[in-house]
């Protein structure tokens, strides 16, 4: 396709409606978390210009999870002003079908998503940790630095005092940034694996090869549920196990950039611990090239309206509300991938394709129709 005035006029105004819609939502979700962090702040010692600052953090994971819908909104709202302004019109006089006035849109969605998968996923990320290390600073708050891990994992070592023994660990919360272990208990197996002693305690700290325990509390047959001031029990287990097998499996895989994932896949599938959560995230951020075409597609047939139809308005705002049904499917969709109900092709690729294949028969039809 050769970018000749006419199809450098339309993704000039597609990029521009999209930057402009992109900003208007920033501002609202700017505003709205405003509004929630000066809710949150109780007695807390933050002064306005920090509020703002945690306000401007928050907002590129808000606006990432609706672009999806961005693009189409942008790409209907392109083709509905030049659809007023009988600009289409002239265009399609000159001889262009609704496939030609639909490719420069679509190379500028490929460029967009391309930009916004590289880019602006690693400012996003780079936000969010701002935010959370600033929110547990000065809001008090440490939910997003604790990985709660519900029924617990479990791991294996040797124990070191005898080989020919091991030790089972499950713990159910782990702090990130000094990796200290809540909720722990360990198990002690024989070298026949008969069980002789557990030990429980709220807190354990990885430090210097061994596991340092306080106010412990230890069962074994000849004591039950003796207090224990302090344990240290070696180990060959350092903080790169717990932190790429361990911490990575339980972290919000939004915490990870799409060149941090494969090797951090990679690192979880040989420790034998289920990456499907980071794999359905990979797979649906690379995913968007898709969607943005597809969303593309979809404006062009609810988009180009001749502007005495009546209709063309209901139109709009149903491109619109279709825009917001596909982005709530996408994420149910990637949702139960995330949780193993479906698989990573069916909850990401094939839905995508299912939404291509729709907004070509679309605009088959009204390319039939016109």
């Amino acid at each position: 396709m050769i970018f000749n005035k006419i199809n450098l006029y339309l993704a000039k105004n597609f990029l521009k409606n999209f930057l402009i819609i992109a900003l208007g939502f920033w501002i609202i979700f700017f505003l709205v978390n405003l509004i929630d962090i000066f809710n949150r702040i109780n007695d807390a010692q933050v002064g306005i210009k920090l509020m703002f600052i945690l306000s401007f953090l928050k907002t590129p994971n808000n606006l990432s999870s609706i672009v999806v819908s961005i693009v189409l909104i942008s790409s209907i709202y392109t083709l509905f002003q030049m659809s007023n302004r009988t600009e289409i019109t002239v265009i399609r006089n000159c001889g262009y079908s609704l496939w030609q006035i639909a490719n420069p849109l679509i190379i500028s969605a490929i460029f967009l998503a391309i930009i916004w998968i590289i880019f602006f996923n690693i400012f996003e990320i780079w936000s969010s940790n701002k935010y959370n290390n600033f929110e547990a600073k000065y809001l008090q708050t440490e939910m997003r630095e604790t990985l709660d891990i519900g029924n617990g994992v479990w791991f294996k070592q040797k124990n070191l005092i005898n080989d020919s023994e091991n030790i089972i660990i499950v713990t159910r919360k782990i702090y990130k940034n000094s990796l200290d272990l809540f909720e722990v208990s360990m198990w002690f197996f024989d070298k026949n694996n008969n069980f002789y002693k557990r030990v429980d305690a709220k807190k354990m700290v990885l430090n210097g090869g061994k596991w340092m325990i306080e106010k412990a509390i230890v069962n074994n047959e000849n004591s039950i549920n003796q207090m224990v001031e302090s344990i240290q029990i070696p180990t060959e287990i350092d903080e790169n196990f717990l932190k790429n097998k361990i911490v990575n499996n339980f972290e919000n895989a939004e915490s990870f950039n799409i060149f941090e994932l494969p090797k951090i896949i990679d690192d979880l599938k040989k420790s034998g611990l289920n990456p499907k959560k980071l794999q359905t995230h990979l797979h649906s951020k690379l995913n968007y090239i898709i969607l943005f075409v597809a969303m593309v597609l979809f404006s062009v047939f609810f988009g180009v309206n001749d502007v005495r139809n009546r209709k063309s308005n209901i139109k709009l705002l149903i491109g619109i509300i279709f825009g917001l049904i596909i982005f709530l499917s996408s994420s149910i969709f990637s949702t139960l991938g995330a949780s193993g109900f479906l698989s990573i092709f069916e909850s990401t690729w094939l839905i995508s394709f299912i939404y291509l294949a729709i907004s070509i028969l679309f605009i088959r039809h009204k390319e039939i129709r016109l």
